[in-house]
């Protein structure tokens, strides 16, 4: 019970109307009876804080709705209602976005369920997260998820336009059903082939053990190039959570995608968003105005006939003067170019071709390349320094510093590159057809001598002496020269050379030092020596023997 009432008297701590002051009212513990104020802040000393307010002049004060500010602390335990301070807080902090803990780590699949990486295109892409937390006011699991392997697991396309499936519209093939981006208009607008857009995945965290979801923000429109859709320059990307998700939505990542033909997406980036807080943080929060809802719009006419439409459906027709202005950033998606362009980017997805009829038409190169056949050659200050050179007869062009070339001739390129040409790298090159003379010795044989490697020329000797000693046989070979047509070396066994030789036509033979027996005659006594193989007639006498016989003696 606080009756009476304590009351104080701020009139000493009030501001100007123009400087108004901030004021501090509490009671202290020390004096627990009356209220105290400061301009400066609380106590230091223990205290119970009432309020703080802030204050224009007295009188404006009393006459003019009272404080600029006044927030009363109210820290009771509970009220007439059991509710007290605890539960005034839960309440409060409950009204804050999910805040993302951890996990939640995104990545994408492609048709056959192989990671879909950055540059590199699908007609089917899947999302992947892993398993993470996120807080209520308390801390959640949040699930895995997969779409690819999981049939359950599906995606909610929060703001798919009316006529293409209307809001939440759940979907387990984003390419085929993700083909508007939405304008606020039931049917939305197609997403053109080779235009950009950006979509903001972003997760829902229900109770730990009930099934969390994933969402898809659309796009409000589309990008002619990577660029400016990365750099979200029209604010297109869509960031905001619902407010019926208010304390259960957290936001994922911005993934950026390129649509080509045959309805085909290509992964352009992903931007992680997890821990961020929409819309303040996550973007750009831009407040805009409905374009139907403009002062002296005739609407829903379109009868603005002076403006290019972004999506290219009104042609640019007549004459275009803009004076002194100059265009920094013009896409141009179809037609011919005939007068002075200087550009800085072609768009990939177009072939661009400058006209040779009519008059002469200059380009400042900074970024055009030139296309020989299928190879394409960017144009830059190597192109330039080419083009400068004088030609030359037989000749080759050389590299001599970055971006800078001279002629050689051939005995000049000849000399650059014998001291750097591996022979042995060369094609074709063989090592068993080039040989180290040095590594490579003649040793001679049995009977012969010389040698040596064939860095130089070799001889060799005939060596009878280092040959061992053995008699011949008929068996063994002579060698000779056949001087016949063949004319080669060849052997004969010593048998058949033996038989060959003539014996009359022997060096130092004599006829009369070789006889016959036949023609020799006894006229005398042999007194010693052997004679074989002749028979000699005997005179008979004796005991009658008529021949000499082996071993006998006496006659």
């Amino acid at each position: 019970d606080c009756t009476p009432a304590l009351t104080i008297n701020l009139t000493g701590y009030v501001g100007s109307d123009v400087i108004p002051k901030k004021v501090f009212v509490y009671i202290l513990q020390s004096a627990k009876t009356v209220m105290a104020a400061s301009n400066s802040d609380w106590p230091a000393t223990e205290h119970i804080r009432v309020a703080n307010l802030l204050l224009k002049s007295a009188a404006t004060t009393g006459t003019d709705g009272g404080a600029l500010a006044n927030r009363n602390w109210n820290d009771y335990a509970f009220g007439s209602d059991s509710q007290g301070h605890l539960t005034h807080i839960e309440n409060r902090i409950r009204q804050e976005p999910t805040q993302w803990n951890s996990g939640v780590a995104l990545t994408l699949k492609n048709s056959a369920g192989a990671e879909l990486t950055t540059g590199n295109s699908s007609t089917a892409v899947e999302i992947v997260t892993t398993v993470g937390t996120a807080y209520q006011l308390h801390k959640h699991t949040f699930p895995a998820f997969d779409m690819y392997t999981v049939g359950t697991d599906d995606i909610h396309i929060v703001n798919q336009p009316t006529d293409e499936g209307g809001a939440y519209e759940t979907t387990v093939d984003l390419v085929s059903d993700i083909t508007h981006y939405d304008d606020g208009t039931a049917t939305g607008v197609a997403i053109g082939t080779n235009k950009y857009f950006n979509l903001v995945l972003w997760g829902v965290q229900n109770h730990s053990g009930e099934p969390s979801h994933i969402m898809i923000n659309l796009p409000t429109s589309q990008y002619t190039n990577q660029a400016n859709a990365l750099a979200d320059i029209n604010g297109t990307s869509v960031f905001d959570i619902p407010a019926l998700f208010k304390g259960m939505g957290f936001l994922i990542a911005r993934l950026t995608f390129r649509l080509i033909a045959g309805a085909q997406w290509t992964y352009i980036a992903q931007e992680d968003l997890r821990g961020q807080i929409p819309p303040i943080s996550a973007g750009v929060g831009v407040t805009t105005t409905d374009h139907a809802l403009l002062a002296n719009l005739i609407a829903p006419a379109d009868d603005h006939t002076q403006y290019l439409l972004a999506d290219g459906t009104r042609a640019l027709a007549g004459a275009w003067n803009m004076g002194s202005q100059i265009l920094t950033n013009v896409n141009i998606d179809s037609g011919d170019i005939h007068n002075d362009v200087t550009h800085t980017q072609w768009d990939a997805a177009y072939s661009h071709s400058l006209l040779s009829s009519g008059n002469p038409h200059s380009v400042t190169p900074t970024e055009l390349s030139l296309v020989i056949g299928t190879n394409t050659q960017a144009w830059d200050a190597s192109l330039d320094s080419i083009a400068a050179l004088t030609y030359a007869s037989d000749s080759f062009i050389k590299v001599t510093a970055e971006d800078t070339y001279a002629i050689r001739t051939i005995a000049e390129t000849a000399d650059d590159l014998e001291g750097a040409i591996d022979h042995d790298q060369l094609a074709n090159y063989d090592a068993n057809k080039h040989i180290d003379h040095t590594g490579v010795t003649l040793t001679a044989g049995s009977g012969i001598t010389g040698g040596g490697d064939i860095s130089t020329g070799r001889s060799f000797d005939l060596d009878i002496n280092s040959l061992s000693v053995a008699t011949i046989a008929a068996g063994d070979f002579v060698p000779f020269w056949d001087i016949t047509a063949t004319a080669t070396n060849k052997k004969i066994t010593f048998a058949n050379f033996e038989g060959t030789l003539n014996h009359d036509a022997l060096i130092n033979y004599a006829s009369n030092e070789h006889f016959t027996q036949a023609n020799i005659t006894a006229t005398g006594t042999i007194s010693s020596g052997t004679w074989q193989g002749t028979t000699i007639a005997v005179n008979q006498g004796g005991t009658g023997q008529t021949t000499e016989q082996a071993a006998i003696d006496a006659l």
